[in-house]
């Protein structure tokens, strides 16, 4: 039996992250919000995934040049990829000088927690925080009026949303109860990486379903007068008719 050490999958899975995140910054380099029906934010979302991809390359430089994960400047790079998530969710609230304040002064804190951290349980401790709060309050706030909108991918991200909300809760129960501090930054790094590609996922996801919904309304609808065309009238009536015969 091959046996590889521990590092040998911590460089792999860093490697699969960055080709990853640059094959996803490759491909929103292509689309432009103007061209397409997304009611997220792409010009927010092309943010978010290039700081995870400018976070994912930090962690690879340096556990290469010195065997150890960076927790805090990799945390400072999490919370700040994660207020451009939150704030691509909620941009139009976000709109309100108020909230924008507010969020931004919660950003700080916690930002300015994570630099005078003495160590990995108080980092830990700090992000599991921050985590549980944010993505808890986008899984409160958005998870009806997305799931609403019927397409799957927002399903996928809010998906995301949810494991990283309980994942948090995990974090803090293994740190405070058991004070394992490695398995807890193993969840933490584990579900950050996980989240990360769902969210992808459920981004480019719902961008799909959106433009599929579109081109099926312009090829069965006119534009001018939005009644159905004689292509329109084929496809209602193919589930028309037979429901009429069942019911006769």
């Amino acid at each position: 039996m091959l046996e590889l050490n521990s590092s040998v999958f911590i460089y792999a899975l860093f490697t699969a992250m960055l080709l990853s995140t640059g094959a996803l910054l490759a491909v929103l380099g292509t689309l432009k919000q103007a061209n397409y029906h997304c009611i997220l934010s792409m010009r927010l979302f092309k943010v978010y995934f290039f700081l995870g991809f400018i976070g994912w390359t930090i962690d690879i430089i340096t556990v290469a040049t010195s065997g150890a994960i960076p927790l805090k400047e990799g945390g400072i790079f999490y919370i700040i990829a994660s207020s451009i998530f939150f704030i691509a969710m909620f941009e139009k609230k976000m709109q309100n000088e108020k909230i924008r304040f507010i969020f931004l002064l919660y950003i700080t804190l916690f930002i300015i927690s994570m630099i005078i951290a003495n160590n990995d349980h108080d980092l830990l401790i700090i992000l599991s925080l921050f985590t549980l709060f944010t993505y808890g309050c986008i899984l409160c706030v958005g998870l009806k009026p997305m799931l609403d909108l019927d397409n799957i991918g927002f399903k996928i991200i809010f998906f995301a949303v949810f494991l990283a909300v309980i994942a948090s809760l995990a974090q803090i129960y293994v740190a405070t109860v058991y004070s394992n501090t490695n398995l807890g930054h193993t969840i933490a790094f584990t579900v950050n990486a996980s989240g990360y590609l769902l969210i992808a996922t459920g981004f480019l996801t719902s961008i799909l379903i959106s433009e599929h919904k579109q081109l099926k309304a312009l090829a069965l609808k006119d534009p001018l007068t939005d009644l159905y065309n004689r292509r329109g009238l084929d496809h209602v009536l193919q589930t028309i008719v037979p429901a009429a015969k069942r019911y006769q």
